[in-house]
């Protein structure tokens, strides 16, 4: 959705039709609130395309198409902020990772994109010369032969968000970038059109082709043969099939970030990470002593005090959960399930 409103928002922006082009803004917005990068862009390509009145004009529209949902999340959520953008606005207390990575996770991105992440080195500096500089050659070229004061929108729309997300937020997501893939890919091209408008030698032009064409096909051949990913779901799904049977309407379950579980079950979730209740927040981050700096991030034992779910479902294996591991309360009150007559390494049930 955020893509299709996207496009269409460069689409009718670029044929000048402003007052769809502003209801498409706002759809794109509240189908992901970080738009409003977007928006910012927009009202500066309207000020300089038609003057500041008319720009202030389309904007009134797009506000007028939001405002409706902002009148009627605020007063039936409490807050037209989405949870989970609250969430991820505290996330550098909940993962132990450096916001650099952020940026590695969007490079690795466009790897697959272009040459289908065949090479993605942990090593940020090669990271950089191996998935950013090619990709700034094809752009430099692009914007020298194409960008004009009409069209540079759409080499800026990527760029704002690409520099935006990898000073901000720790924990980067490839698909953050995958919802802008188009926009790369389409500038990506304007590039090679320009190349290959200069390359006369045929064998040259297959290589290019090849390159194109060979390392997104090998990533996907290969990611459709990986099992790893399956097994992860899998596992997710024993979970919820076991809780499905065995909870009862008004137990509540205790995990973190697991979003199957709670679709299947229809149980009462206490969400450990905060994306579904806003109170986990107070719980990051973890300054126990028993909490694993080294690992990517840990479970509050003190919102698991504090609510008592009836189920608890930890993210790794108990050895990795330290907090818990140590914690004589939490062995005194919770035993690990048995499925299938084998115990489990994740589902905890509170002791009667």
């Amino acid at each position: 959705m955020f893509i299709l409103t996207a496009l269409c928002l460069l689409f009718y922006l670029l044929k000048e039709k402003n007052y769809l082009a502003s209801i498409f803004l706002a759809l794109a917005i509240l189908t992901r609130p970080d738009a409003v990068i977007i928006a910012l862009l927009v009202f500066i390509y309207w000020w300089n395309r038609n003057g500041f009145y008319p720009a202030v004009r389309f904007t009134m529209v797009s506000i007028m198409v939001t405002l409706p949902w902002l009148i009627f999340s605020t007063i039936y959520f409490g807050s037209f902020v989405p949870q989970s953008v609250i969430t991820k606005m505290h996330t550098s207390d909940i993962v132990n990772m450096p916001r650099i990575l952020g940026m590695k996770a969007q490079l690795a991105d466009m790897a697959r994109t272009y040459w289908g992440r065949i090479f993605d080195p942990d090593n940020i500096l090669a990271q950089i010369v191996v998935n950013l500089l090619p990709f700034l050659i094809l752009v430099l070229i692009g914007v020298r032969k194409k960008m004009s004061k009409y069209n540079w929108i759409i080499f800026g729309i990527p760029a704002v968000y690409f520099i935006f997300f990898s000073i901000s937020n720790p924990i980067m997501f490839p698909w953050y970038l995958s919802q802008l893939e188009p926009f790369w890919i389409l500038i990506s091209f304007i590039g090679f059109t320009v190349v290959f408008e200069r390359v006369k030698n045929k064998f040259v032009a297959s290589l290019l082709i090849a390159m194109i064409l060979v390392g997104p096909a090998y990533y996907w051949v290969g990611r459709l043969q990986a099992s790893t990913y399956n097994d992860k779901i899998n596992s997710y799904m024993e979970m919820a099939s076991y809780l499905n049977v065995n909870i009862k309407p008004d137990d509540t379950v205790g995990l973190d970030n697991i979003g199957v579980v709670g679709f299947y079950t229809k149980a009462n979730i206490i969400d450990f990470f905060g994306l579904v209740n806003d109170y986990a927040a107070g719980f990051y981050p973890i300054t126990d002593s028993c909490a694993d700096k080294n690992l990517l991030y840990s479970e509050p034992l003190a919102l698991v005090k504090f609510k008592t779910p009836d189920w608890v479902i930890l993210a790794g294996k108990e050895e990795n959960e330290p907090c818990f591991n140590q914690s004589q309360w939490f062995k005194s009150n919770y035993a690990r399930v048995f499925i299938n007559g084998v115990e489990s390494e994740y589902i905890w049930q509170k002791k009667n």
